[in-house]
């Protein structure tokens, strides 16, 4: 993938990327979903606006973010999955989500495929892949073959496979919306309706 905006986030909300003025993350809902997601981000992705890592985790309980060290990557104890579009991964089922955390390489195309081919020499990591889908990708990013998605996306796919639609779509949507809006900022007008904001659910204990 290739940045379209600047790495600055002067002026931006830390979460979501968009001027303080547009900020979304007070309008958004807050999911408990399973399975337990982490995303590996490579050092440079940190301070850039378009990241979607960020929003992913002010969604979703159980997800988190770890910076990549490739000399000591920091992954949980017990069972991992890989997910990263190698040729020979098994496409991802909704069995692979009952075994542990899905570890998802958070980066530009290069620097996750950097991340993931030093992660892949762990004999503890199964190495999976997401189905084909029809899923765009992410406005904010220029993905220089089909079938690539934000690291965001790619954590919505796999709520879908398990099992959790509701917080799948609505990452999705918000996903949309946070890219309709940096892109309006900057007088570029996607096409298609905003996505309305729905008030949040009460907070989950």
């Amino acid at each position: 993938m290739r940045r379209i905006l600047t790495s600055t986030m002067q002026g931006r909300c830390p979460t979501c990327g968009i001027s303080l003025a547009g900020c979304i993350c007070a309008q958004l809902p807050r999911f408990q979903a399973r399975p337990a997601i982490l995303f590996l981000q490579h050092p440079q992705e940190e301070r850039k606006p378009t990241n979607s890592t960020r929003l992913t985790v002010r969604l979703l309980g159980n997800t988190e973010i770890r910076r990549w060290e490739r000399t000591a990557p920091d992954l949980p104890r017990g069972p991992c999955v890989l997910l990263y579009p190698f040729p020979e991964a098994s496409v991802l089922a909704p069995a692979d989500l009952e075994r542990g955390t899905v570890v998802i390489p958070d980066g530009t195309w290069a620097q996750a495929a950097r991340i993931a081919n030093v992660l892949r020499r762990n004999p503890a990591l199964e190495v999976r892949r997401l189905p084909e889908a029809s899923l765009q990708a992410w406005r904010l990013r220029q993905a220089t073959e089909n079938g690539r998605f934000s690291s965001g996306q790619a954590a919505a796919m796999v709520l879908e496979i398990a099992g959790e639609p509701d917080a799948s779509r609505k990452l999705i949507e918000v996903l949309d919306e946070a890219a309709r809006r940096m892109l309006q900022q900057r007088g570029i007008m996607p096409p298609g309706p905003s996505v309305p904001a729905t008030p949040p659910p009460p907070p989950i204990l």
